[in-house]
This record gives structure tokens, sequence and C-alpha cells, in this order.
């Protein structure tokens, strides 16, 4: 966690981290809400417990929904490395908080699906992608039609 807190602190200087703890014992779990750009459809919040993840939260409309993009940091990923997890969480973070993102939201035959991209130099790099099983009963955003594409700006622009 002391990374993570050095990389906000370097990139928001302003902002006071401080962390939401929920439940007791082995239920217990600990996120950090960042800001929101001006004009964003979506904030970004850090998992801290129980998994280390990234996700993102709808600022209209989401209040509902239990399901939206989010990106798991696993230990196996990294081999049991908490310095290679941390320093790619890190990098993620910095990218997502430096660069225009947009999460492009799916609808398809079986499953929804979610993508965030971030900007740069003109193009869309993919950030990470995940998607569940419609009968999987989890409660996703209201979709017209077969697809949505959410934008945020930049939260740190030209950094």
């Amino acid at each position: 966690m002391e990374k993570i807190i050095e990389t906000l602190k370097r990139l928001l200087p302003d902002f006071v981290v401080q962390p939401v703890s929920q439940g007791d014992g082995d239920t217990r779990n600990t996120r950090i809400d960042l800001p929101t750009a001006v004009g964003a459809e979506y904030l970004f919040e850090l998992w801290i417990r129980p998994e280390t993840q990234i996700g993102a939260r709808l600022i209209e409309g989401g209040a509902d929904c239990n399901y939206f993009w989010y990106l798991p940091f696993e230990d196996a990923d990294y081999g049991g490395s908490m310095e290679k997890l941390d320093q790619h969480f890190c990098e993620t973070v910095e990218k997502l908080l430096t660069h225009d993102t947009r999460i492009i939201y799916r609808s398809g035959w079986l499953s929804w699906q979610f993508r965030c991209d971030y900007e740069i130099q003109g193009r869309w790099k993919k950030i990470s992608y995940n998607s569940t099983l419609k009968v999987a009963g989890w409660k996703v955003p209201k979709l017209e039609g077969k697809s949505r594409i959410y934008r945020s700006p930049a939260l740190v622009p030209n950094a």
C-alpha cells in the first residue's frame, strides 16, 4: 500500500488518501476512491483488500449496479512477488490517471463485456477486458442497444 500512496501523492499532490473500509474480519474490504475528472462518466476505485484490483464505478445510473469494468491483480500472475504486483498496479493507475480513458460496454448473446482503453498519441490501447455470463445474476448498467462507450478525461493532464 505504501507504493500506491507514493504514486497517488506524486500524481495528485492535493488529494488526501482516505481508504474506505467496510465489513469485519475476513469479510472486510478496503478501497480508495479516486477523484472524478471533470466531465467523467465514471470514477476509478483502488481495491486493497481482500484482493488488489482497480475498478470503475459509474457516477450516474450505477447505484443499482454491482458489475462493471475491473482489473484484478492476482498474486499468482506475479510469481508471488508483491514488488512486481505493486509496480504493475501503480503503472496501470498512472496510465488511467494521466490519459483519457473509455470503457466499452457490449451485450453479447450470452454475456456482457467491458473493455477499458486509454488514449495515447491519438490511438486507443487496451488496459484490460472482463465479461460475465448473463445468467450469473450480476446487476449491470441498463443498456439501450448492443453497446455503449463511457468516457473519462485524464484526471492529471500533461503528466
